[in-house]
């Protein structure tokens, strides 16, 4: 019987300065279900309008003068102003608008608007100034300024504008053709500032029954 010989091929040998880098991955609980990446994002989301609708209670108009007299073809301004934290103010849509009676005020042929802010490291302020020409006595009213961040709506407190001046009739008695011993009527409307006004009636010169305390609407007068 003749012995075989078999020659197997050696192992190649690992080079010397070949090394190899493990990372351990953590064990998960089989009773334990795992968190998708998505549900932190959601978490953080939350977390951010949670903050922020926190911090939009805490943000107010600066306080401002409450009452403003103008004049007759006269122009005026005033200010609005409002602070808070920068991660609010961060839009550019953000700009403070001026409102009377109600209604967003816009009119460019006498109206013009600067607005600016002040940053530092924490809070940033927002100022408006709002000036108009000639003023009218339209431009009586109830003003406020107003701020949406976050779709909420910020409001001033109101500033009240009245114009001072002369009072002026907005309806003067009309002539009419009468009867004789028959009653009829004079209708008269007059205007302040100031207020009340007080009507007056004279024929021929001469003052003709007593003072009318007016309420800026209809007055009636009847003579007999």
């Amino acid at each position: 019987m003749q012995a075989l010989s078999v020659d197997w091929p050696a192992a190649p040998r690992r080079p010397r300065s070949l090394q190899t880098a493990i990372r351990d991955t953590p064990k998960t609980d089989p009773r334990t279900t795992p968190v998708e990446p998505y549900l932190d994002q959601t978490n953080a989301s939350l977390l951010d309008e949670a903050s922020a609708a926190h911090s939009l209670q805490q943000v107010k108009f600066n306080p401002t003068v409450g009452h403003i007299l103008i004049n007759e073809h006269k122009d005026f301004k005033f200010n609005c102003s409002i602070k808070g934290p920068q991660f609010l103010f961060n839009q550019d849509s953000a700009v403070i608008s001026l409102w009377k009676d109600g209604k967003e005020l816009q009119e460019p042929g006498r109206m013009s608007t600067r607005h600016y802010q002040v940053m530092d490291d924490v809070e940033t302020t927002m100022v408006s100034t709002f000036s108009i020409t000639n003023a009218q006595r339209s431009d009586n009213g109830s003003y406020s300024c107003r701020l949406k961040i976050h779709n909420k709506e910020i409001e001033s407190d109101p500033i009240f504008v009245q114009m001072e001046g002369l009072p002026h009739f907005l309806r003067q008695p009309q002539s009419l053709n009468v009867t004789r011993n028959r009653p009829f009527n004079l209708t008269c409307e007059a205007m302040g500032p100031p207020e009340p006004v007080q009507i007056y009636w004279f024929r021929n010169s001469k003052l003709v029954g007593s003072v009318i305390n007016f309420s800026r609407r209809w007055v009636y007068f009847v003579v007999s």
